[in-house]
């Protein structure tokens, strides 16, 4: 039951996060990866619903590889602005999953 909550749950969903805002914020292609890869399973879970969040689930995991691509010196904006819809989407789910 842990493992299945680290794969698919908010536990994940809080530590693929945090991964990719310190890998945005430090310019570390690693913890990009990683995040990267952590938010698979969620993305692929969240992708059976109807509706919208398909379509803003397949965000996810493109906006994280750009961000990959992106973290350099000279284009260290871009993976920080590349989060700000990927929070929002979090945010919105946390609140749809609060008021249930």
């Amino acid at each position: 039951m842990i493992l299945i909550q680290l794969l698919f749950g908010w536990p994940a969903i809080i530590l693929f996060m945090a991964l990719a805002t310190l890998g945005a914020f430090k310019s570390d292609k690693k913890l990009m990866v990683v995040a990267l890869i952590w938010s698979l399973p969620n993305t692929y879970f969240i992708s059976g619903y109807n509706g919208w969040i398909q379509f803003a689930v397949l965000y996810l995991p493109i906006s994280f590889g750009v961000s990959v691509y992106l973290v350099k010196p000279k284009w260290n904006i871009v993976p920080k602005l590349l989060l700000i819809p990927a929070y929002a989407f979090y945010a919105a789910l946390g609140l749809a999953v609060v008021n249930q």
